[in-house]
């Protein structure tokens, strides 16, 4: 795991930019080209993190089993900006949200999903509708680790109807977001899903709360750049020290780490740009990499013991992860158009 991290952090380096002295990279809005490519590089680090609790071999497995949770967060973070800036953008409508996310996302989960069964069927492993249909919502997704996408299409729909009640009162809107989610990790808990379900939660309230006062905060950062930087770097080791090593503090440590560790990684963006035209690559395939190593992770467990053969299953895993995405992306994407000309002649 040791090599593999090295050279995807080598690769992460390449056609990195400094702003310049008193500017910013993204003085006005996260741009949608930065936002990209750092979701190409989420994307790897998390097939490596899964990696290494697979394989648990090199150095580097200590680093990258912890990853998972601030890797989430900030994913959910540029999820829950997005999808806001979306809604400003259209005017505070909600015309067309179902038919973007349906297309986007629940469309090519359910069409991996049933990748995923007839994988099991050809493996002759016993799989019925009850547990097809149980497997939505008791925790246990049959695509391995694809709960991520469960939990953004559940936070799709609290968006939805916290718009619906709040209108145009952003800050109305914040708040019911926030207590959903509130309500949400508290169900969760409750019902005994495993922690990973809902530790990184409250990166979507912050990508929120980011896209709400962005100017705000990038005018009080842009004064004093690298002592913003530094503080909230200091401040996201201490809690990921106290979460990760001394175990303080329970849930209220992982919020916190998760929560600074976002704060600073969206705080270097604005002084960082990500120029890395593979890393943008990953970014726009980065849904069809996160269901798809969980399919791969599956196949090769059952041809490849990872802990014997480790740079061969991880070897395997990246690259069938990227080839299989791509080919994927490329082709739902062109069905997509053909389905959308259609409509326009039929229109």
């Amino acid at each position: 795991m040791d090599v593999f991290l090295l050279l995807f952090l080598l690769l992460c380096l390449i056609g990195v930019k400094l702003a310049p002295r008193g500017t910013l990279f993204n003085g006005d809005r996260l741009e949608r080209s930065h936002t990209v490519a750092l979701r190409g590089l989420l994307s790897i680090l998390i097939v490596l993190d899964h990696s290494s609790l697979l394989t648990g071999c090199g150095h580097s497995v200590i680093v990258l089993k912890r990853a998972g949770p601030y890797v989430v967060a900030l994913f959910y973070a540029l999820s829950s900006y997005g999808l806001l800036a979306s809604y400003i953008k259209n005017g505070y409508t909600l015309k067309g949200y179902w038919k973007k996310r349906v297309q986007g996302t629940i469309i090519p989960y359910l069409l991996l999903y049933a990748a995923a069964v007839l994988i099991r069927l050809l493996i002759k492993e016993a799989v019925s509708v009850k547990e097809i249909l149980l497997s939505f919502v008791n925790g246990h997704p049959l695509i391995p680790y694809s709960w991520f996408i469960l939990t953004i299409v559940g936070f799709y729909l609290i968006f939805y109807l916290s718009a619906l009640l709040a209108k145009r009162d952003l800050d109305l809107l914040l708040a019911l977001v926030s207590f959903a989610v509130f309500v949400s990790v508290f169900v969760l808990k409750k019902l005994g899903f495993e922690d990973f379900w809902f530790n990184a939660a409250w990166g979507i309230p912050l990508g929120l709360v980011w896209q709400r006062f962005y100017r705000s905060i990038t005018s009080a950062f842009q004064r004093h750049p690298w002592v913003y930087l530094t503080v909230t770097g200091l401040t996201a080791l201490w809690w990921i020290l106290i979460a990760e090593y001394f175990f303080w503090f329970g849930y209220l440590a992982r919020l916190c780490s998760t929560l600074s560790v976002s704060v600073f990684a969206l705080l270097l963006m604005c002084k960082f740009r990500i120029g890395n035209p593979i890393l943008r690559f990953f970014g726009k395939i980065s849904l069809e990499i996160y269901l798809i190593h969980g399919l791969l992770v599956f196949i090769l467990k059952n041809l490849i013991a990872p802990e014997r053969q480790p740079y061969l299953f991880v070897s395997l895993l990246l690259a069938g992860t990227i080839l299989l995405s791509w080919l994927f992306h490329t082709g739902y994407s062109r069905m997509i158009r053909t389905i959308r000309r259609h409509d326009d002649k039929q229109a």
